[in-house]
């Protein structure tokens, strides 16, 4: 949608309104869009124009949390740390640090060496190594060489952290979350018992004022965060500390590697790392006195604590502030316990409920989401007054439904596609590598850590039965009402008197437009009418043609990501039906298990509240304790010829030879409707 249509859609009610468009809110729009609410994301100026663009460009577990005792903050910046290294390979990057030592502080490199041995394991894995001074200076030339008896190697991240931000909220639009900048939030609007109920905001572009309705609107405006909350009549939680960076060009401050030192002035890490072609030194913890309205700036104190420490550990290189090329500063959004030293303030992230705004404030740009199966706190007794939940019930992240449903099959692997026959029509396996099965259409976040799930789906899938009942089934209907059974069986009885193919009636189940593939233009046909089909034969060439998809769908899977599917779960309510279980393993020619519980998503989410309540240690233990093999189907040999036949030689040459008569079609009748156009269907 265009600016425009966007504000033409603001009036229409909400269920999650996300305000602050740095990398929480970022994150906070992507898992409720996920999660399938109407999900609107807005920001005062560019996104990630405040502090999640002038981060220090790191993506790091917090090895100085670890010194600190912060085990718990250090632990969950790892693991986060290795899953973005995962998801985002190419946007996040893998960065090897050195940390000198020097003859006058002995207890250094067994202190770090320990720290470093902690950090690894948290990592699963051991990637740390120590340097003799001789190969240490190799890798810094320009290092102060005097007293220096060696070093340490180990791996950390970096990242552009505008970009990274800009991504998630892509991925938030991808699926169907709305996200609008330059809109100021003004004031939270509430009901008359002073719950919140929306917002009140400012178009900065055309300067109107637009009062938008919704559920929950969740304050991720991270230094910002107490300017809402006031509004609530709650007193400041936030301190706000400032973190100054300089940049200085690459061909006079040369660096190949990321270095961390101790600062000599008060022992503290300040780093120095290579960055787009550019050095950059940071940084500083200051408390920030001037107003947000102004912009950030270094101070002339911070600029010389960085430069001195700069200094004295490359003195050859004669740096001077005439050298420094820019500076940039950021202000970071930490909770105030009143820590003399600002260092000291817990990185932790908090949640914060005043009456229906939501404040998630706190963390860092490593630890901007949970992975599923994570605590993330406990219901709040006011929370309990509104849900009717146990006050003090562990509150567990969750994934999307069709992760849950993959997680549910028990297909964790790669190989172990899982088909739902549920209102749409899905295939999904999971797979540790970024693979879009549709160009530009991206895949899901599993619900297994550091996974993604590659899905093909046929968006009216299993409504299309019943679409079939209202439209030809009314008869049905009536004998199953008076003898006391569902439907569906009497509809399973009429379609197993076909035989597979149809009598050569064969369906595309497009029945609604797609983005890509199908395409907006997509319509679903019936081809092969003969005067010996009857209204049984349209049912079954639908639940063919269903299947057909499905198959289709695994072979666009497997070409993008090299890995064929060789086991297959079928779950959702079309799973329920031994002719579409029969059809599914003929059509894919393969044995296919039926899960125990037809509702797998349910059992999925299970799954991570068992792994997050502690019954089980990982995800796979649990999946592979709660999840059961229901029946197995085997294929028919007969019945596979005739479908293989039909789906190589009919099925998979449909669409693409339909295309452009389909599109012929919506420009001729304006339906399905172009964008921008109004329908044309013959009526006035």
């Amino acid at each position: 949608m265009n600016r425009e249509e966007i504000l033409a859609e603001l009036k229409k009610p909400w269920d999650i309104i996300v305000v602050g468009g740095g990398i929480t809110g970022a994150g906070v729009f992507r898992e409720g869009a996920r999660a399938g609410f109407r999900c609107l994301l807005l920001e005062q100026r560019d996104f990630a124009w405040g502090t999640s663009s002038r981060s220090g460009k790191m993506v790091h577990g917090g090895l100085r949390y670890l010194a600190q005792g912060q085990i718990k903050t250090t632990w969950h910046s790892v693991r986060e740390r290795e899953k973005l290294l995962r998801e985002y390979a190419g946007m996040v990057e893998s960065m090897g640090f050195l940390v000198p030592y020097y003859e006058f502080d002995r207890l250094t490199p067994y202190l770090l060496g320990a720290g470093l041995t902690v950090y690894d394991l948290m990592a699963f894995r051991y990637d740390h190594s120590q340097l003799d001074a001789v190969n240490f200076v190799m890798q810094i030339p320009a290092i102060d060489s005097h007293g220096l008896t060696g070093g340490v190697r180990f791996r950390d991240a970096r990242t552009d952290d505008a970009r990274l931000v800009l991504r998630v909220i892509q991925e938030g639009e991808s699926l169907g979350g709305v996200a609008l900048n330059y809109v100021k939030v003004e004031e939270v609007c509430k009901d008359k018992t002073g719950r919140v109920q929306g917002v009140a905001l400012r178009d900065e572009v055309s300067k109107e004022n637009v009062e938008v309705r919704g559920q929950l609107v969740i304050n991720a405006t991270g230094v910002w965060a107490d300017e809402l909350r006031s509004q609530m009549g709650r007193s400041p939680r936030m301190r706000r500390l400032r973190g100054s960076h300089l940049i200085f060009p690459s061909w006079r401050f040369p660096l190949a590697q990321a270095l961390s030192f101790f600062h000599p002035a008060d022992n503290r890490s300040v780093y120095v790392l290579p960055w787009e072609g550019i050095t950059l030194v940071g940084t500083t913890d200051v408390d920030h006195e001037h107003s947000l309205a102004e912009e950030p700036h270094i101070s002339y104190s911070e600029g010389e604590y960085l430069l001195d420490g700069v200094r004295t550990n490359f003195p050859s290189l004669n740096l001077t502030a005439k050298d420094i090329l820019s500076t940039f500063s950021g202000v970071r959004p930490v909770i105030n316990t009143g820590k003399a030293n600002p260092s000291k303030e817990s990185r932790d992230h908090v949640i914060w409920n005043d009456n229906g705004l939501v404040t998630v404030t706190g963390g860092k740009m490593t630890t901007f989401s949970f992975p599923p199966g994570s605590k993330m706190g406990f219901i709040s007794a006011q929370a309990a007054e509104l849900t009717g939940l146990p006050k003090g019930l562990p509150l567990i992240a969750g994934a999307s439904d069709k992760a849950c449903e993959v997680l549910g099959s028990g297909c964790l692997e790669p190989h172990q596609g899982c088909i739902g026959f549920g209102t749409t029509a899905t295939i999904c396996v999971n797979s540790k590598h970024y693979v879009e099965p549709i160009p530009l259409v991206p895949p899901y976040p599993s619900a297994k850590p550091g996974a993604y799930n590659l899905e093909f789906q046929t968006f009216r899938g299993f409504w299309m039965v019943s679409w079939f009942k209202e439209q030809f089934a009314l008869k049905e209907q009536e004998i199953a009402q008076e003898r006391g059974v569902a439907t569906e069986s009497l509809l399973e009885e009429m379609v197993a008197k076909v035989p597979p193919g149809s009598l050569g009636l064969l369906l595309q189940p497009y029945w609604s437009p797609g983005l890509r593939y199908p395409g907006p233009e997509a319509k679903g046909c019936i081809i092969g009418f003969g005067g010996v089909h009857k209204r049984e034969h349209i049912y079954r060439a639908l639940l063919e043609g269903l299947v057909y998809s499905m198959r289709e769908g695994r072979e666009r899977i497997e070409k993008r990501s090299k890995v064929p599917i060789t086991e297959l779960s079928v779950c959702g309510g079309g799973s329920k039906s031994d002719q579409v279980m029969q059809i599914t393993v003929d059509v894919f020619n393969l044995p296919v298990r039926r899960t125990k519980v037809s509702e797998a998503s349910g059992l999925g989410a299970a799954i991570l509240a068992a792994v997050g309540s502690g019954f089980y240690p990982d995800i796979e233990t649990a999946a592979r304790e709660m999840t059961n093999v229901g029946s197995v189907f085997e294929p028919n040999s007969k019945s596979v010829k005739i479908y293989d036949e039909l789906f190589k030689k009919v099925y998979s040459k449909t669409y693409r030879r339909l295309r452009p008569l389909y599109r012929v079609i919506q420009a001729v009748t304006g339906y399905p409707e172009i964008p921008g156009k109004s329908a044309h269907l013959g009526v006035e």
